[in-house]
C-alpha cells in the first residue's frame, strides 16, 4: 500500500451514543449515497450497473464500490469501513483475491467504455479506509493503491 492522505472529521453525535447495529445501518446508508453520487459523476453514455455476462466471457461475481473521474483519470475505488483500528487496517482487507476481482470487473467496465467512447482512459485503483470510532474517526485515501494484474 502507498502512504495515504488522511482527513479527520468529528463523529456524528448519534454515532457515539448508539449501539453498533444502528451505526452499521447509517454506514450502509452512507455507502449507498456515496455510490449514488459516484453514479451521477460517471459519463452519461455508460451504464450505472456493471453487467459482466457474455457468451464469450465468464461471469465475474463482485462489485466496485465507486467509479469516479479525477480529471481525466477514471478511478475504481474500494471502500473499507471499520468500527475499530484494533484488529487490522481496513485497507488490508483488499487482499490479492479482492484485487483480482476488482481488476476483472474493471477490465469489463473499460471494455464497455471503450466500445462507447472509442478510446481507453487512464485509470487507477484507489482504496478508502473509513473508521467510525467515537474517539478517533477518520478517512484515509490510498491513491493508486495497486496496479491491474
Amino acid at each position: 500500500m502507498t502512504q495515504g492522505n488522511t482527513c479527520s472529521f468529528a463523529p456524528h453525535s448519534a454515532l457515539s451514543t448508539t449501539s453498533p447495529p444502528a451505526w452499521a445501518a447509517r454506514r450502509n446508508d452512507l455507502r449507498t449515497s456515496s455510490q449514488a453520487h459516484a453514479a451521477k459523476t460517471k459519463p452519461t453514455s455508460t451504464s450505472a450497473s456493471l453487467d459482466t455476462r457474455s457468451s464469450r466471457r465468464a461471469v465475474v461475481a463482485g462489485d466496485i464500490d465507486l467509479i469516479a473521474w479525477d480529471k481525466e483519470t477514471l478511478c475504481f475505488v474500494e471502500v473499507k469501513t471499520r468500527s475499530s483500528r484494533s484488529f487490522m487496517p481496513a485497507e488490508a482487507a483488499v487482499d490479492e483475491e479482492k484485487r483480482e476481482t476488482l481488476c476483472a470487473l474493471a477490465r469489463e467496465f473499460l471494455r464497455n467504455l471503450v466500445h462507447v467512447q472509442q478510446k481507453s482512459p487512464e485509470f487507477r485503483f484507489d482504496v478508502i479506509s473509513v473508521y467510525l470510532e467515537s474517539n478517533r474517526s477518520g478517512i484515509t485515501l490510498f491513491r493508486d493503491a495497486f496496479r491491474m494484474s
